[in-house]
């Protein structure tokens, strides 16, 4: 009995590290598409017609820089990666940080899709 209940603890301990591990990854993830789309928007201040928002403080794209979500989600990985200059290339989900980024309300997009 004594081994189950060491067992147990074991394995709550493992599963608590493994999901603090998995929230640390999800914030460095959001972290690094987040700060690629605030350089993104203030290269390009001044276009009116863009449909993503960050830090709600409006402004956008232009034509040379993704301007939907499915572009953000196509080009996001090579630009974060060109951003960083890594020798080995991170793979990450953009589509699940701007998930997230939308769900902390740190931006937004005109056309909701």
């Amino acid at each position: 009995k004594n081994g189950e209940q060491n067992f147990s603890r074991d394995v709550y301990a493992a599963v608590k590290y493994l999901a603090s591990e998995a929230a640390v990854q999800r914030a460095r993830r959001a972290a690094l598409v987040h700060e690629w789309l605030v350089v993104l928007e203030e290269e390009e201040e001044e276009d009116n017609s863009a449909v993503l928002h960050v830090n709600a403080q409006g402004g956008g794209t232009s034509a040379c820089h993704p301007r939907s979500r499915d572009e953000i989600v196509r080009v996001g990985l090579s630009k974060v990666n060109a951003r960083l200059d890594l020798i080995h290339p991170l793979f990450l989900d953009v589509d699940a940080a701007l998930d997230d980024l939308l769900e902390l309300g740190l931006i937004g997009f005109n056309d909701e899709e």
